[in-house]
């Protein structure tokens, strides 16, 4: 996932560099936060980081609609 990010991003206009490709990849290298949630041993912390991974990919996904929709 996080490789394919970065690979589209690679394809954007220059202008987008400093605002919109960190952001998307920001986003994505957070939806990893499901591997680091899987390594914890209390439900709520396996849940935090769930969560938090949830929340980034709705953000990734928010952010490719709005910009090219």
């Amino acid at each position: 996932m996080i490789k394919i990010i970065y690979l589209f991003c690679d394809n954007f206009p220059k202008s987008e560099k400093f605002i919109f490709i960190p952001q998307l990849r920001r986003a994505a290298i957070s939806i990893s936060n499901l591997a680091e949630g899987y390594s914890r041993k209390s439900t709520a912390d396996r849940k935090r980081f769930y969560e938090i991974a949830r929340s980034s990919l709705v953000e990734l996904d928010t952010q490719i609609a709005l910009n090219f929709t």
